[in-house]
């Protein structure tokens, strides 16, 4: 009988094909069984398809769990806390800037808005944490929005620049922190209006925190934005800021 005949539900195996961690079929080597139609699949096959699974197959499994807020925001928001807090801030701005759908933006934007603003302005959340939490967002913004597709939604963005205005109103920081500037400045360069207008309004809130050094940097990016501003409440907030 040919070693080459097909088992049903079974591919045909060449004579000479050498399998992985066998000898080729029809040569004897110790006492190895003959091929079998009900043979099982190595063990090494079967651990290196479930990696590959892992790795491409299984997205949820490398999904960052919500932190636990209620808890964290408690503390100073250092250590292990801060870097699951990172990691999961970091998954969530990464997903809506790949997002292609507005309606999934929304639902996803929104529910990153409300997640973290319940934390930060809940009579429990501390000083520190308040602050970690603006650096956190602020520094995920930057590289996020750095790294997102031309094709974005513009959504994305506004969800993201909202998110952090609300947490600098719960911070109140005695002093404008130059990552805080530098997301709501990078958002006055935006091809939506949207963004620009949360970019410009973000800066109003920290207005009177800024040092004249940050000041004398944004002054001429505002006066170079506010002329070419086309949309009316873009520009306002602009203005609001030279005033």
């Amino acid at each position: 009988m040919s070693l080459n005949r097909q088992i049903p539900g079974k591919p045909v195996v060449p004579s000479n094909r050498r399998l992985p961690n066998h000898v080729p079929i029809g040569r004897k080597a110790g006492r190895m069984p003959a091929p079998q139609g009900n043979r099982s699949v190595p063990c090494r096959v079967l651990i290196g398809l479930t990696a590959v699974n892992l790795m491409v197959g299984s997205p949820v499994l490398a999904q960052q769990r919500t932190p636990d807020f209620v808890n964290i925001r408690k503390t100073n928001l250092a250590g292990i806390d801060r870097n699951n807090v990172e990691a999961w801030v970091a998954e969530q701005m990464q997903q809506l800037f790949a997002a292609k759908d507005d309606k999934a933006v929304q639902t996803q934007g929104l529910a990153f808005l409300n997640t973290v603003t319940t934390h930060v302005k809940d009579t429990s959340a501390t000083e520190g944490f308040r602050t970690g939490m603006a650096g956190i967002v602020a520094d995920g913004f930057i590289k996020s929005y750095k790294a997102a597709p031309v094709d974005r939604r513009p959504l994305a963005a506004v969800y993201l620049l909202l998110t952090l205005q609300q947490i600098v109103e719960a911070a109140q920081p005695a002093q404008a922190p130059q990552n805080l500037v530098d997301a709501f400045t990078l958002a006055l360069a935006d091809p939506t209006a949207g963004a620009r207008t949360m970019g410009a309004t973000g800066l109003s809130t920290l207005r009177e925190k800024f040092t004249q050094p940050q000041w004398t940097a944004l002054l001429p990016v505002i006066q170079r934005a506010a002329p070419d501003e086309p949309n009316e409440v873009a520009l306002d907030r602009m203005y609001r800021l030279l005033m």
